[in-house]
């Protein structure tokens, strides 16, 4: 009986392999292939393999991978030749001896499924499951077999054994989200694929099989069984010993848990430069195209930065809702430096460097104080510090400064707001505003007082901008974040501009370091006073928008331009006493300073600049007042003031205001 049954299934088994030699002959003979070989191998033959887009920082390190499908392509003359005889050993051990599909292991294959009753074997060669791969359904069914057949004789016509292999190689689902042996070995092992060894090889060629049923990250035991199986393979084909197998079964294997690289390092500003490299290569989409972006992000003082979202002033009760924002630039080659767009990038996408309109407050000032400076004002010029009403609004100032005499500089870095309005006044807004705009503010400015506070929106990169003209010797050389983007075989498809060609100049070196130096005072006798030892090596400037709603610090070394924001996406007002740019700002801003400043060294006094001493209030000569400095063209030659003099007079009473 059992002789029997077998006879059965042999005949059977003879009656259809001879079906599918006459079905070939009889499809090959119809429009049918005509219209399979338009659909399907054109794909192939013209297929350009996709790989991820790679970002790099400034050290050459990865910092982010974008694709839609993870892919790291290897050309087929740098795969290891180890790995070429795994897939062929396991896989398709004639592959380079056939001519697309093997008729023995059809046989082999037809037997088996006759006995067992099912479909269980395929015997597709490599060229075959490309096949499959990029053109035709998956399910199993006896005329989808045969055209598979007559399109991989096609394509072995057409395309030479490497290249089919290279594009099997390249693009077959190896699992854990990972497309080809490339991304395979670094999802499971972190190595590229000329790195692997023998057992680590074994293992990623066993995925070409089922490959989500043989995951190592999920089922490592059928990993190991599949290994051993290919191994095996290679000991029958010649390619290693049985020594060798054993060593490698028995080696430990290290299995990498992958983990999203631009969560982790620079989130917010990867998502930057894929805009930006989008934008400069006018297309809709940078992902799976191979590129390289060369960046100028500096991954130390990043990760410094990153470490500040969580610093201990957020656990105060009154500063929890706070969000934050660091933006650090180099002014000198106007390069972005260090981009933290948030404190939780899981948590909110949203790019506060370059997506948020805030307003400065008195960040803004030096704009206006540089503006006075260049129409000949002097530091040491006075003017009276008297209460005023803008439009019913009433500027606020400190209340001991009222019908008080004062010199600009004073005023400056005690950040006092009524003689800003005088200078408004005196120079006209409009003149001011477009003052500004030299500074590379391209957000309109609104024409009314408020903005010579800092009450107009702007960006935080347009404010950065504004602070690396003072530190770049009065120069802006506009910003970037992108060096060069090329594509994988190392071709030039972009390079940004040298810093000479974007750089302009928007004031005098010597206006750029008056007011250097009066923001290196707000560190040593002004708002900045908390944190009086940067003043030898550091200049900046506190800024705070109405009912504390928005708290800056802006400061710069001779290297490096750093802005911090802290305040509320809503614009709510919480705990205002407690909030300003000099308690939440001023604090970020130093200890990211200290981390990232290796060199801190003054700054360079321009020729044409003389140091006098002045009284600070007063404006007059004075040795015992304090370090001003002008242009040599306009010395101070006043030693006495007026209204000291008329101070002491007892008849003389002073208005105050409250």
């Amino acid at each position: 009986m059992r002789w029997f049954l077998f006879s059965c299934r042999f005949l059977l088994a003879v009656f259809v392999f001879s079906g599918i030699l006459v079905g070939i002959c009889l499809v090959w003979m119809s429009d049918v292939i005509i219209l399979d070989k338009n659909n399907a191998l054109d794909t192939i033959i013209n297929h350009d393999d996709r790989d991820n887009t790679v970002i790099y920082a400034r050290d050459q390190q990865i910092i982010a991978e974008v694709f839609s499908e993870y892919r790291v392509y290897v050309p087929y003359e740098k795969m290891p030749q180890l790995l070429i005889d795994a897939v062929l050993a396991i896989e398709d051990r004639k592959f380079f001896s056939h001519h697309g599909f093997d008729l023995k292991a059809i046989a082999r294959a037809f037997l088996h499924n006759i006995k067992a009753g099912t479909i269980q074997q395929g015997a597709s060669t490599i060229t075959q499951q490309v096949i499959k791969n990029y053109s035709l359904n998956k399910k199993k069914k006896l005329h989808r077999k045969i055209k598979e057949i007559l399109l991989a004789i096609e394509l072995e016509r057409i395309l030479p054994k490497e290249k089919i292999l290279g594009i099997y190689l390249n693009n077959l689902f190896l699992g854990n989200r990972s497309y080809g042996v490339g991304a395979a070995a670094k999802r499971y092992f972190n190595k590229p694929v000329d790195e692997l060894n023998l057992a680590e090889t074994a293992m990623i060629a066993g995925l070409f099989r089922s490959p989500s049923k043989h995951n190592p990250t999920r089922f490592f035991a059928r990993a190991k069984s599949r290994q051993r199986q290919v191994l095996a393979a290679m000991v029958a084909t010649g390619k290693i010993t049985v020594h060798q197998q054993q060593q490698a079964y028995d080696q430990p294997l290290i299995i990498h848990r992958h983990t999203d690289q631009r969560s982790a390092k620079a989130p917010y500003f990867v998502d930057y430069v894929i805009k930006q490299a989008a934008t400069l290569l006018q297309t809709p989409n940078i992902k799976d195209r191979g590129l390289r972006i060369y960046t100028t992000l500096d991954l130390t003082s990043q990760i410094q930065a990153n470490r500040l979202t969580n610093d201990q002033i957020f656990s105060q009760p009154e500063m929890k809702h706070l969000e934050m924002a660091l933006l650090s630039i180099d002014p000198q080659r106007g390069e972005i430096m260090t981009m933290v767009g948030g404190r939780n990038y899981q948590r909110s996408k949203f790019n506060r460097t370059v997506q948020a309109l805030r307003p400065p407050g008195s960040s803004f000032k030096p704009v206006v104080y540089s503006y006075a400076l260049t129409k000949g004002m002097s530091w040491n010029d006075v003017n009276f510090v008297a209460p005023i009403s803008i439009d019913s609004y009433r500027p606020r100032e400190h209340y001991g400064e009222l019908i008080k005499e004062t010199t600009l500089y004073r005023s400056f870095y005690k950040s006092l707001n009524l003689p800003v309005i005088e200078l408004g006044k005196k120079f006209g807004i409009k003149s001011i505003i477009d003052h500004a705009y030299s500074f590379g503010i391209k957000t309109k400015l609104k024409e009314e007082m408020g903005t010579v506070l800092g009450g107009s929106d702007i960006y935080m990169t347009e404010l950065a901008n504004i602070f690396a003209v003072f530190a770049n010797r009065g120069n802006l050389i506009k910003p970037i974040a992108i060096k060069k983007i090329t594509d994988r075989q190392g071709k030039v498809i972009y390079r940004a501009p040298t810093p000479q060609q974007r750089q302009q100049q928007v004031i005098s070196e010597q206006i750029s370091y008056l007011l250097t130096s009066a923001m290196q005072d707000v560190f040593r006798r002004g708002t900045a006073s908390r944190h009086h030892g940067f003043y030898r090596w550091a200049a900046g400037k506190t800024g705070t928008s109405d009912d504390a709603k928005d708290n800056w610090f802006c400061g710069y070394s001779n290297d490096r331009v750093t802005i911090v924001w802290l305040g509320s996406d809503d614009f709510s007002q919480k705990n205002a006493r407690k909030i300003y740019g000099a308690t939440v700002a001023l604090p970020i801003w130093a200890k990211f300073m200290n981390s990232v400043t290796r060199q801190r060294r003054g700054f360079a006094v321009p020729a044409g600049i003389v140091a006098r001493q002045v009284n600070p209030r007063y404006g007059h000569l004075d040795k015992k007042g304090i370090r001003m400095y002008f242009r040599r063209k306009n010395l101070p030659t006043r030693k006495h003031s007026a209204y000291e003099a008329l101070s002491k007079n007892p008849n003389f009473r002073a208005f105050k205001w409250n």
